[in-house]
């Protein structure tokens, strides 16, 4: 008996350390993005605006990524009922590649679900992410649209001076809704 709860105390303190250093590596990895996006040359902004003009539709969700330890912009777009995910050099703002409803596609499984949103929005990603950086000084480093319960809305991830923060924009009206920083543990 006494080393069955020997066995149990060890196994619960692995696991607790294993979560507890996951966290931390995520911590640390978050950090690390910030860190290098700090030093990207072309904006957020930039990129969707490259996409847009490519591939002829609009984005709902952009994200800075480091792959490989090499930065990369991941754009969603929707033209005529399809998907597209397009990657963007962030150094030079070129067009790495475009994939229409494949592989990338699958890392972001909510677009297509947002076609009919996005169309009733009265802002576009674009427009959402320059009011956002307008209001905070920030620079955007990931955004997306989303639907939720019918209404429109635009979450914006914003970094300055090394910190970061989210921004919520109503798709109708245009105003701030939510304003929080990364680590707050409300989630709306």
């Amino acid at each position: 008996m006494k080393h069955f709860k020997m066995v149990s105390i060890i196994a619960t303190a692995l696991c607790l350390t294993g979560f507890f250093g996951g966290t931390a590596r995520a911590e640390r990895e978050h950090a690390k993005d910030i860190a290098a996006f700090a030093s990207v040359k072309t904006s957020l902004i930039q990129a969707i605006g490259t996409v847009e003009q490519k591939n002829g539709g609009q984005v709902v969700k952009a994200e800075y990524h480091m792959r490989n330890r090499t930065p990369v912009y991941v754009v969603a777009s929707l033209s005529n009922g399809k998907e597209s995910i397009t990657l963007v050099d962030p150094m030079s703002g070129n067009i790495l590649g475009t994939n229409q409803e494949g592989f990338f596609s699958r890392l972001f499984d909510d677009e297509a679900d947002e076609q009919t949103g996005i169309k009733a929005s009265k802002l576009t990603l674009r427009a959402a992410v320059t009011m956002a950086e307008q209001q905070t000084g920030g620079k955007a480093i990931e955004a997306g649209f989303k639907d939720k319960h019918g209404k429109p809305r635009f979450e914006i991830a914003l970094v300055k001076n090394g910190a970061s923060q989210e921004i919520v924009i109503d798709g109708t009206s245009g105003q701030i809704i939510k304003t929080r920083l990364h680590n707050d543990e409300d989630d709306d």
